[in-house]
């Protein structure tokens, strides 16, 4: 699954469809690179400018991109990048390697050369432990935050499960490794990074599972009721896993596995959502202020109480759904997850003693959190229903959160597909008949990758991640945008269509998170390419740091003319052949 042929398998472009019409596409318009001489982790900048001696407002974006190497035995396939940084007057568009925040300058050619070491995948991506990571298949973060899902959760070929580095202040480390025959294809986290569910097929029983495993963001060396004495960044003071959290990952177990459907046993993209809006469910004080988790410690009973009965009693998911679907099979599996959220809840939120077990942390069966084989078989994720789709499945998403709650099905021959979840996404209800498809948009031939839009940033409540999608088409080279409709029963493709002749053959894409400065910018995984290239689709507004460049509210415009609908931001080669990408605001 991680080498040539599983990646034409898993997103092969249909025979019928036309090739990328190079001849018919224009060059988008690239600016030109700066040194940053006033950083001293290097690097270059485009917008904005000159340079200032002020630093400003901050601002820094790191991406994970997963590759098949060029050369796998030396090679993990797993890059950081930084993606988008907004410094000393000036800022970065285009993707450049990680030792950024490493002290190191690079020249242009070593920008764009075969570089040895962590940036790229070297063995030092684990800390100088060579894991037996190779040829990583699938990797996500969470997006359901009011902040950052600052590491990914990565799968290999050999059933390693790891996060990756997700930046200099987010560095946690976990692991494990799935039992022998356990072949992962697909990685999703549900909303605020409480599990993973990595889609398996079991090569020994030649079955479809969903590996379920329980994720826990940890403080760094700090003490939780002295929030700046350690690098924390929202997280509990305490290991909770299960429990919403910001994505410095530094504890994973495997619970068990969900068996799919003897008419699934091949799955190969798996989404999720828990319907829960972290801009609405934050915890709070005593006063009803938005607090981080670390000032509402669990054990303390009065504040757990809270979480029971009182004013935080709306602050985690309380249901969900993960969307299967299976290329060659052509189906789709519907699985509900509010059991094991609920049984969560009733170990963290029910009784004192049930709390009190949550404490025994360890990673046999019998400790917290509990295996499959120590839970009431009624507290696992169940499959609820199963679609014949009648094409192949190419892409998977699911809304985040608010109402009409749906989960979108890219096929192959070109239609994004939308599907009522039936009140499953949320825990709300139990319809299994309303689970059925909606609406179809036209989207390309091919489209490998649906994306959601982050938001335009400052003051931006986060709801355009349910109002609007981007989705690439592999066959043609292109992007699309789609306006989900109030009902989220049917979309609207807007008119501007992203191409550049420099694109070869892309699989995946992502829109860039915003904080403080406004930019409206993708990154692809183009993997014939062999690169990872940046997309602006919209101007870089410098919200907080007003009096100099990009000033608000026009900010910096696109193409040399400022008339562009988009503008080509740069891109970094690798040694070898990306096709994921997913990133997060750092912070």
């Amino acid at each position: 699954m991680g080498a040539a042929d599983g990646i034409a398998y898993r997103y092969g472009d249909d025979p019928a469809a036309p090739a990328i019409q190079k001849g018919n596409v224009a060059q988008l318009y690239q600016r030109a690179d700066h040194v940053r001489t006033n950083a001293s982790d290097g690097g270059y900048w485009q917008v904005g400018g000159p340079e200032t001696s002020n630093l400003g407002d901050y601002m820094q974006n790191f991406y994970n991109t997963l590759f098949v190497a060029d050369a796998p035995d030396t090679r993990v396939g797993v890059a950081s990048l930084v993606t988008a940084t907004t410094t000393w007057n000036t800022f970065m568009q285009r993707p450049q390697p990680i030792p950024l925040m490493q002290g190191r300058i690079y020249t242009q050619a070593q920008v764009e050369s075969d570089y040895a070491g962590v940036e790229f995948g070297g063995l030092d991506d684990f800390h100088g432990q060579d894991l037996g990571a190779r040829r990583p298949v699938a990797g996500a973060r969470c997006f359901g935050n009011p902040g950052w899902c600052l590491e990914p959760v990565v799968a290999y070929q050999n059933g390693l499960v790891s996060t990756a580095w997700g930046s200099n202040t987010g560095s946690n480390q976990a692991s494990l490794k799935l039992p022998a025959n356990k072949v992962p294809t697909a990685v999703t986290q549900t909303n605020s990074g409480e599990f993973a569910l990595i889609t398996v097929w079991d090569t020994a029983a030649q079955k479809g599972q969903i590996a379920v495993i329980a994720l826990a963001g940890i403080c760094q060396g700090c003490d939780p009721l002295k929030p700046s004495s350690g690098n924390y960044w929202g997280e509990w003071g305490a290991t909770y896993p299960g429990l919403p959290n910001r994505g410095n990952i530094g504890f994973m177990k495997l619970l068990g596995f969900v068996d799919l459907p003897e008419t699934m046993r091949a799955p190969t993209e798996i989404a999720a959502t828990t319907g829960w809006n972290p801009w609405d469910g934050r915890p709070v004080d005593s006063n009803g202020n938005f607090v981080d988790h670390y000032a509402t410690p669990l054990t303390n009973e009065t504040i757990r109480q809270t979480y029971v009965s009182g004013n935080n009693v709306g602050a985690y998911a309380n249901g969900g759904v993960a969307v299967v679907v299976s290329k060659s099979e052509q189906r789709a599996a519907f699985v509900d997850l509010k059991p094991l959220f609920s049984y969560y809840r009733s170990m963290y939120f029910g009784a004192k003693s049930n709390f009190d077990q949550t404490a025994a942390l360890g990673q046999a069966d019998n400790q917290w959190p509990f295996a499959f084989s120590q839970m009431p078989a009624s507290a696992r994720p169940q499959v609820v229903k199963v679609l014949d789709l009648g094409a192949r499945p190419t892409a998977v998403k699911a809304t985040m959160w608010g109402s009409n709650l749906r989960a979108f099905i890219a096929t192959q021959e070109g239609n994004l597909r939308l599907f009522n979840l039936g009140g499953y996404g949320n825990g709300s209800g139990a319809n299994v008949d309303a689970i059925a498809q909606v609406g179809s948009v036209a989207v390309g031939r091919n489209p490998t990758s649906i994306a959601y839009v982050r938001g335009s940033g400052e003051g931006n409540s986060g709801n355009q991640i349910n109002e609007n999608l981007m989705v690439l088409s592999r066959a043609e080279g292109a992007v699309r945008w789609v306006d989900l409709s109030a009902d989220r029963n049917s979309g609207t493709v807007r008119p501007n269509v992203l191409r550049d002749s420099r694109i070869v053959d892309p699989i995946a894409i992502e829109d860039n998170e915003n904080h403080g400065t406004t930019f409206l910018m993708l990154t692809m995984a183009d993997y014939g390419g062999k690169a990872v290239r940046s997309y602006r689709w919209g101007a870089v507004v410098f919200n907080t740091n007003p009096g100099g460049a990009c000033n608000p509210p026009t900010g910096c415009l696109m193409g040399a003319d400022n008339q562009a609908k988009f503008e080509y931001g740069g891109a970094t080669v690798l040694p070898g052949k990306p096709f994921m990408v997913t990133g997060a605001n750092v912070p």
